[in-house]
């Protein structure tokens, strides 16, 4: 860590000052008096200093911000960056200060006083699952980036609405794209349902959805990151099992892909993946929901981060909804019922104060 002692002074007219380099104390030149206020401590480094004074100034490396130190945190000297909209929170991790904006309903971010950077989580509306031993939801497409440019003003926030779950023999249904100005996450993918001699349904989403289980005729999954952005959004779903134990496919995930269904056994939903910007700590979302299998077989779990599992029980047997605002796909349904909806979509924005 590098600094610069610096006195105050008072130059004569018409005298030049010169400062050292770097890391050198600044030599008061001839004719110059100095007017007895302490020194004050410029550093350049990549992390925080130590027992700061206050008016002590920071240049921080990694972020390229320059601070000055109020007695008690540190300040950003200039182009200050500040913007409203959704909850607004902070933390502090690993010594630097967070202001974040979630959003779990659609609104506006607007950023109010420079242009600046901010890191985001923008994750669609997980999908609905089919029933009728259906397959999972597809997770909401899931894109996520650090150190985005965003202007000054308005930018629009619309939250993805979960998919609503298959009566019976009816697939799942996509879920809604979420956005944040020019970034836009796909919804995630409907899964299909069993029907007499096959599936009917389903669709390809953010992650895709899985596929029904069936007798005769063929049950794919679906593809995901319909978006086509790198890194993906989310992976396909898996298939479902069409012998006579018949099962469905696990919805995809954000994290993988959907588990194909087995004989008598519904697949698992693709993983969920963590992301810790609106805390500071890890947090799960976009699972792929649970594959629903034929009554008294065993069903999909979903794949974590508030995914809906499937259901394979006799009687009254619905699959699993996900969590609000957790982009996770819904449960498969058991024979004859209803598949899970998938969980709406959520906005997180962070950035340095």
């Amino acid at each position: 860590m590098s600094k610069i002692n610096v006195n105050t002074w008072e130059p004569e007219s018409g005298t030049d000052m010169t400062m050292g380099a770097s890391g050198d104390t600044v030599t008061v030149p001839s004719g110059v008096t100095t007017t007895g206020f302490s020194a004050a401590k410029i550093y350049s480094s990549s992390s925080a200093p130590g027992s700061p004074s206050v008016a002590d100034v920071w240049y921080d490396t990694v972020n390229n911000l320059a601070k000055i130190w109020n007695g008690t945190a540190w300040d950003v000297m200039s182009n200050v960056f500040s913007a409203a909209g959704g909850t607004e929170t902070t933390y502090t991790a690993i010594g630097v200060d967070y202001k974040v904006h979630t959003f779990t309903s659609s609104g506006t971010f607007t950023v109010t006083d420079a242009s600046g950077s901010i890191d985001y989580l923008v994750l669609a509306g997980g999908a609905g699952a089919g029933g009728n031993s259906g397959g999972g939801g597809g997770a909401g497409g899931y894109r996520t980036a650090s150190g985005f440019s965003i202007a000054i003003g308005d930018h629009t926030v619309t939250i993805g609405a979960g998919g609503a779950g298959g009566v019976n023999e009816v697939g799942g249904t996509i879920g809604g794209n979420s956005v944040l100005g020019s970034i836009t996450s796909t919804g995630g993918g409907g899964s299909s349902a069993r029907i007499s001699g096959g599936v009917t349904g389903g669709s390809a989403g953010g992650s895709g959805g899985g596929g029904g289980g069936g007798v005769g005729g063929s049950a794919p999954g679906f593809a995901g990151n319909s978006g086509g952005y790198t890194p993906v959004e989310g992976y396909a779903g898996g298939a479902g099992y069409t012998g006579a134990t018949f099962a469905g496919g696990g919805g995809g995930g954000s994290g993988a892909v959907g588990v194909d269904g087995l004989s008598g056994v519904g697949g698992a939903g693709g993983s969920s993946t963590n992301n810790s910007y609106r805390t500071g700590s890890p947090e799960a979302r976009a699972g792929g929901g649970g594959a629903g299998a034929a009554e008294g077989n065993t069903a999909g779990a979903g794949g974590g981060g508030g995914a809906g599992a499937g259901n394979a029980a006799t009687g009254t047997a619905p699959g699993g909804s996900a969590t609000a605002n957790s982009g996770s796909g819904g449960g498969g349904g058991s024979n004859g019922d209803t598949g899970g909806a998938g969980g709406s979509g959520i906005v997180i924005i962070r950035y340095i104060v």
